[in-house]
């Protein structure tokens, strides 16, 4: 087999192998339905074929969606359990970001002062609410990140750029675990 050099070759590649080996299957996928069209997730020359994967996967589907409901999470979770966690803690991070009401006590300056009432000086209280926010959206970059590697067919050197930020991120997630709260 000959040598390709990007993704788009071995995709056209596969296509056209695919093409010439199965001409019925590639005309029913590409001139009776749309390319990019399936059927509950089955290719159409599949779905035709075999109509009870077709009944199999609505009844799958059910059952995911009472899982949801009942565990708030279901069984396709398991396929890739990563995945999911990136894409969801992200997404209460994001939110948590949104409505910051206090600070983190670590992310005081070193040499914060404190007056005669207890209180931190004001500066002291900006700067630890920066702090707080650089390293919320530190951690949110980190899961972004993940799901880029996850997701994506990355060059070695954009597979260890996002491996630098999630690292970071999850550093600062371990580090804040227990100060995620409001």
């Amino acid at each position: 087999m000959e040598h390709l050099n990007t993704m788009d070759e071995f995709m056209k590649n596969m296509e056209d192998t695919y093409r010439n080996k199965y001409p019925l299957c590639y005309w029913i996928d590409n001139c009776l339905f749309k390319r990019k069209q399936t059927i509950l997730g089955f290719t159409p020359h599949y779905a035709l074929s075999h109509p009870w994967a077709i009944i199999k996967q609505i009844y799958c589907h059910f059952k995911w969606a009472y899982q949801r409901v009942i565990n708030g999470w279901d069984d396709t979770v398991h396929n890739h359990v990563s995945h999911y966690l990136s894409r969801h803690i992200e997404g209460v991070l994001r939110e948590f970001s949104k409505d910051i009401t206090g600070y983190v006590v670590s992310t005081l300056p070193d040499n914060a002062t404190v007056d005669e009432y207890g209180q931190y000086s004001k500066q002291d209280l900006k700067m630890a609410d920066d702090r707080w926010k650089d390293a919320l959206q530190s951690m949110i970059d980190g899961f972004i990140a993940a799901q880029v590697m996850i997701e994506e067919f990355l060059p070695d050197e954009d597979w260890e750029k996002n491996k630098k930020i999630f690292d970071k991120g999850m550093t600062l997630f371990h580090k804040h675990f227990f100060d995620l709260w409001d």
